[in-house]
């Protein structure tokens, strides 16, 4: 008992490829974190102190550092634009045009075990034996063994209707890549002129950064676009449960290993249940702040931003492995 609570903290302690340590490495992960600390922890200590008669210079320094966070996720989110997002929109709208081709061109797409065969490889076989010394040593066999390395009954979409799934996903995938690459490749560094244009003026009242109409106008486009970006989560992790159940059914039906095909579909119903419950969460917010003539009360923004980015976090951390 003891040694299975303690093994994560050694792990933690002693393993460099941790799970923290990965997650902390993902540009998701990164923007999870980050977000969370911003958007939902610093507020909640801000007022848990404003209700406790913390000082102003405390309230002040908590101020400080929220702002400070926010940054940072805003000059993270710059370089995830570059290493992860910019990737996964051009892999996603590839991957919707070679579906809408097998589609239109009624090409059938290779079955797993026939892609399982294809992967098929060669690799020498190991023998070990002990030397007169009793040292352990391993020699190559000369002859090679045959490995086959079969895909998983996720991977590969047969059919239209689950080519059509796929296709939904990928496209949603699309958007949601656009819209991370709008919001934090052009809209964040906007804002971030405009707040020293706001905070940051000289003596002779003239902006650090003059922007023109454009910049202002992205500057202050955020919400609207994260909106379309946490519309496209909803209903690309809709179409994902729906495919991950019809695949399911595939797999048990051309006789897989039932123990590992419910494992992996387990995992990505999981994930994607999580996902969607997320986002639906981030547009309720979306909406409320959008649409609400009054800001929401206080009582009510931290819970539920606290609840929306702690299931961000945790599917954050059953993806990664």
């Amino acid at each position: 008992m003891i040694s299975t609570i303690l093994s994560p903290i050694r792990s933690f302690l002693t393993n460099e490829e941790n799970k923290v340590a990965k997650i902390l490495k993902s540009a998701e992960g990164q923007d999870k974190v980050l977000k969370f600390i911003g958007e939902a922890a610093f507020p909640a200590a801000i007022e848990i102190a404003s209700t406790a008669g913390a000082s102003e210079s405390t309230l002040k320094g908590l101020g400080i550092g929220r702002e400070m966070v926010v940054t940072t996720r805003s000059v993270t989110g710059l370089f995830n634009v570059f290493r992860a997002s910019i990737p996964m929109a051009y892999n996603a709208a590839k991957k919707t045009g070679e579906l809408t081709r097998d589609l239109v061109t009624r090409e059938a797409q290779p079955t797993s075990l026939e892609r399982a065969r294809s992967q098929t490889v060669h690799s020498p076989q190991n023998f070990s034996y002990t030397d007169r010394n009793g040292d352990q040593q391993q020699i190559q066999n000369a002859r090679s063994v045959t490995h086959t390395t079969p895909l998983k009954h996720n991977r590969v979409a047969d059919g239209p209707s689950e080519r059509l799934l796929q296709m939904g996903i990928h496209s949603m995938k699309f958007i949601g890549a656009g819209t991370y690459i709008t919001a934090f490749g052009a809209v964040a560094p906007c804002r971030f002129l405009n707040s020293l244009n706001t905070f940051g003026k000289n003596d002779s009242e003239t902006p650090i950064v003059e922007l023109n109409s454009v910049g202002k106008t992205l500057a202050g486009s955020m919400p609207q676009i994260m909106f379309v970006n946490h519309l496209s989560g909803i209903v690309e992790n809709s179409l994902r449960l729906g495919y991950e159940e019809i695949a399911y059914k595939r797999a048990l039906r051309n006789g897989g290993d039932q123990r590992q095909v419910f494992q992996d579909y387990y995992k990505k119903v999981k994930e994607a249940t999580i996902g969607l419950i997320e986002k639906l969460l981030e547009i309720l917010k979306d909406v409320l702040s959008l649409l609400s003539p009054i800001p929401m009360p206080m009582w009510f923004r931290i819970p539920l931003s606290t609840l929306t980015l702690g299931l961000g976090l945790y599917r954050v951390w059953i993806k990664t492995t």
